[in-house]
This record gives structure tokens, sequence and C-alpha cells, in this order.
């Protein structure tokens, strides 16, 4: 069998990949049918920065922390018997732990790319503030994601995790339930969700509603997202809290005059009918006075099926809506089929 052994403990013990007998236990010992292993943070050092970097990929299984179940015993052992379920820690030395003699400043991990963008706002010019991004690949549906390791990376390193919250990160339940988090989404008025969109229960007190998660595209509550974002920075670095609060004063202030230009553009346009992909725009169209009539993704993740497609078509030649709004990372070929030929000269995708 294959097997991966460290010569001597030590930090400067070498690791090796062999092949190995298959093991007999001796006196004193017993052998054991790992069923399962976590992975602490020095499994993930070693993976990415240390002695295992660049050595050792699929389908190599790291964890040095096994549970599993006893399958035979040596002479002389009697705490255990074959069948017992049993723990170990199988290092040749203790977890390691990382000495650096750099200054460590503040390093938050941010789960999505809104909650990204508004804490890097809010942290601008602070020092020694790293903002990171766990889900860092376009995806069109959160409810399905699936961490990996580089993933649990930025959260195991990080002093702060920030979430959306309002039911986002289903993804991330188990996480969330083993260490701290702060919530951007807490104390908002939040739209209850639309009938047959699932996107978890939102922790407001005394609710067990669903909510819809996409509150960033209202430029008022995304002005509170900053405020709480904020606050969730103090609590972790008091020293700077004025440079966070002033930092997210001046992104409220931006966002009303922002709001207050797109109102004025927006009350000139002929049409404020509008079908975006999914119905992650009831907050935009609520803070800028449109109407949405239809979704092309009635369900996030699946396809809108040909009758679906034809009652859009329909809608878009009833209401002549001159544009289709698709997503950056999700397919535009429903929107193809829709917009009617005599208006594809003025079809645009955003």
């Amino acid at each position: 069998m294959n097997g991966i052994v460290k010569e001597f403990p030590g930090e400067n013990g070498t690791f090796f990949r062999t092949n190995l007998p298959e093991p007999t236990p001796g006196p004193g010992q017993v052998k054991i049918k790992v069923m399962a292993a976590s992975i602490c943070s020095s499994d993930i050092h070693a993976l990415y920065n240390g002695l295992m970097a660049d050595r050792y990929a699929y389908p190599v299984i790291i964890g040095h922390e096994g549970a599993g179940v006893v399958v035979e015993v040596g002479e002389g052992v009697t705490s255990v018997k074959v069948g017992d379920r049993v723990t170990a820690e199988t290092t040749l030395t203790a977890c390691g732990r990382q000495e650096t003699t750099a200054k460590r400043g503040l390093v938050v991990a941010c789960t999505t790319y809104p909650v990204y963008l508004m804490t890097q706002a809010v942290t601008q010019d602070v020092p020694d503030v790293t903002v990171d991004l766990v889900v860092n690949q376009q995806i069109s549906c959160l409810h399905n994601y699936t961490l990996t390791m580089a993933d649990m990376k930025v959260i195991e390193s990080a002093d702060l995790l920030i979430i959306n919250g309002a039911g986002l990160e289903s993804f991330l339940d188990d996480v969330l339930a083993s260490r701290d988090y702060w919530d951007a989404s807490q104390d908002m008025a939040l739209r209850p969700s639309e009938e047959g969109h699932d996107h978890g229960d939102h922790n407001h007190e005394g609710d067990h509603e669903e909510y819809d998660p996409h509150y960033w595209l209202s430029p008022t509550l995304a002005g509170q997202m900053a405020q709480n974002i904020a606050i969730g920075l103090t609590t972790q670095d008091p020293a700077h809290m004025d440079e966070y609060q002033a930092n997210a004063d001046q992104v409220a202030e931006q966002l009303t005059a922002l709001q207050k230009e797109l109102r004025a553009e927006v009350a000139d346009l002929p049409c404020k009918e509008l079908i975006p992909f999914h119905d992650g725009f009831a907050y935009f169209a609520d803070a800028f006075g449109l109407t949405i009539l239809a979704s092309v993704e009635e369900e996030e993740g699946s396809e809108a099926s040909a009758r679906e497609i034809n009652e859009l078509t329909q809608l878009i030649q009833a209401h002549h809506i001159p544009a289709v709004f698709v997503e950056k990372n999700g397919s535009d070929s429903a929107a193809r089929h829709e917009v009617p030929i005599s208006t594809r000269a003025d079809r645009r995708s955003w």
C-alpha cells in the first residue's frame, strides 16, 4: 500500500512517499481502519506552504487526526478491542504553529463579492488590514456551492469572517456553527423571499421567514450594509473605529447621491418594465420605481423550458421590452430565443 512517512520528529523531519507492507500490530500496538480524518491548520499550512507544498495532490488525503475502528490488536493490549471506535493523533510531533517576525494585521474574509467590495471600501486607507474573498469564482447559484480547500484556507486564516446573511450562505452552515462571524444584513428591513425561492432562514430576532438576500442592490440598504461592516470591523480593531466609521459614512453618502442621480435618469425612460435573468433585482426595482414582469430563470440554476420561453416572448412583445438583462456568469441562450427578431437590433446584455 502507498503511504507517507516522516523520518524523524521535529520541523526538519523529511516526508517521503513510498510503498509500505500491510502493517501488523506489535506488542502494545493496535491496527485502526481510518474512517475519517479532520483537517487542522497544520495540514493546510503543510499542503500549501510547508513541507508537502507542490508534492502531494489528489488522491492523497490530508489529515493527521484520524478516527476509525480497531481491526486488530497486538500482544498485551487490554484497553481496546477489535470493533472499538477510537481516535488517534498520528503525528510524530505536536501540531505545528506558524511563527513569524512580521507584524500581523487584521485579516478579514468576506464570503461573497458584494461583501468583499463593500469591506474594501470601508477599510480604505486603514493600515494593516487585509481583505480576502472566500468564493473567488463566478457562480450562478450559491445555494448549491461546495467549499473548496482554498476557501477553507481563507476562512481559517481570517480574524473576522463577514457574511452577506439573509440565508445566502447556506453552504457555510457547518462552518458558521463552529466559529464566530459578522452578519452584514443584521437589523435590516428585508423583503420576504419570492415564492419558490429558498434562500434559507434569516436570523432577525423573532423572525423565521425566508428573505431575499440581494439587498445590496438597494442603495439605502447597501449604505446600511457599510455601517454594519464598520461595526463588525471595530469589534476586532477598535483602534481604527473612527476610520471605519468615516469610510462607511462616505460610502452611504455616495450611494445616496448615486440613487438620486439614477432616479432622475430612470424617470425619463419610456419603458420602466424589465426582465432580469433571475429574481435578484427586486430591491433595485423598488429603489428606482421599476416593475419586474418575469425572470428568465424562475428557479436558480434551472434553464427556462420551451413553454416559459414562449410566455416570456409574448410578454416582451406585449410590453415592448427593448432589452433582456442576462448575468455575466449565466447563459444568454434563453435570452437570444426570447427577444423578438424585430427588436434584436436594440437588444443589449449586461
